[in-house]
């Protein structure tokens, strides 16, 4: 049974001009005997060493971190995961080796998906679940704190990404999102079901 779970809801809010506070959403998935942490973000790691304690985990027993792109509130906390196999865009990293690997995914049940717009490294996990495909894109969406989080599709296309780095990629990567996910993880902000 494929189970997904979030470790860490995701925020993002600035304190005071020029000064930002932020960290990924961290998600756990479980499947085929693989476990999978995908953005293991900034936040304090006793903190995320307690909520992987709660599914009877630790950082050594973790088989892969999954990295979204690699902005540093999605992937400060990647050295705390000492067996894990790291993907990234680029491949797969285990210790010093990185192996190019097109299309690898880490389970039956997951797929790696292309979405680069917020990032040119961007990548999404699928993960198909007994409850629909959950699709885990790091900041294809994201919502600072102090904004609303309307998930309607049209305003879901059109949400404003002040960070960016192609805006057209960026519509069609939450396009093919959209097309696909029964339910979305955002980088920052609350999961939610996508509607048709």
């Amino acid at each position: 049974m494929v189970n997904v779970s979030i470790l860490i809801e995701g925020f993002a809010r600035e304190i005071k001009e020029g000064l930002e506070e932020a960290t990924s959403t961290t998600t756990l998935v479980q499947d085929e005997g693989k476990t999978i942490v995908v953005d293991p973000g900034t936040v304090n790691p006793e903190q995320l060493a307690q909520m992987l304690g709660r599914h009877n985990l630790s950082f050594q027993s973790i088989d892969y971190v999954f990295l979204t792109h690699k902005h540093i509130d999605h992937c400060k906390n990647i050295a705390l995961f000492p067996n894990a196999k790291v993907i990234d865009a680029w491949g797969i990293t285990s210790g010093t080796r990185l192996e190019y690997k097109e299309g690898f995914a880490p389970t039956t049940n997951t797929q790696i998906i292309k979405t680069p717009g917020h990032s040119d490294d961007g990548i999404s996990l699928a993960v198909n679940t007994q409850k629909g495909a959950y699709l885990i894109v790091g900041d294809v969406f994201w919502w600072r704190d102090d904004e609303k989080q309307k998930t309607d599709k049209n305003s879901l296309l059109q949400h404003h990404d002040p960070y960016a780095a192609d805006k057209e990629r960026l519509r069609k990567s939450r396009e093919d999102i959209l097309a696909i996910a029964d339910v979305v993880v955002p980088g920052h902000g609350k999961s939610f079901m996508v509607q048709q």
